[in-house]
């Protein structure tokens, strides 16, 4: 009995050790997430910051823009707008935040999820939580964001994306 008991205690003195590290990774890519202050049509997207998935997505997208943009400028109409996601990418409100916190932090296994609020000055104040899922690929990374349903009619952020895209092959 008594081994069972030290073995229960190194078994999760063993988990904490791990824990500690992985939280503090996840923390550092939502702030990563969350600093960034150019538009993700202007940059590289980051592949330690963002799942294998979403990179693929992120690019499909930009490559979206870019025969939009393509189209448009061989249309009569050049001065049109390329379809493209406006406004904050990775936040349920697309006038974007102007503060977060990370308000908790749950692993199980290779996957993540982060609950992170946000704050908005209007009038009156908005403040809405949005879950940032990760997963394990070697480091964490960012698969995903579900949004906070008042806030938005998007679900997450790749059904976002997708419905982004589907405009050039049904609206454009």
């Amino acid at each position: 009995m008594k081994k069972h008991i030290n073995l229960l205690i190194l078994l999760a003195i063993i988990s904490c050790n791990r824990i500690v590290p992985d939280q503090k990774e996840i923390e550092n890519k939502i702030h990563s997430l969350y600093a960034m202050k150019e538009s993700i049509y202007e940059v590289v997207v980051d592949t330690s910051l963002f799942s294998k998935d979403l990179v693929e997505e992120l690019n499909n997208l930009k490559r979206v823009r870019k025969m939009d943009e393509e189209r448009i400028r061989r249309s009569e109409h050049p001065g049109d707008k390329p379809i493209m996601i406006e406004g904050s990418f990775f936040s349920s409100l697309m006038d974007g935040y102007t503060e977060y916190a990370i308000k908790g932090i749950s692993i199980e296994d290779s996957s993540a999820e982060v609950m992170v609020e946000f704050i908005y000055p209007s009038d009156p104040v908005e403040k809405w939580q949005d879950k940032v899922v990760l997963v394990n690929e070697k480091g964490w990374k960012i698969n995903d964001v579900i949004f906070s349903s008042p806030m938005t009619k998007d679900k997450n952020l790749k059904e976002r994306l997708i419905a982004v895209k589907s405009q050039l092959k049904g609206g454009h």
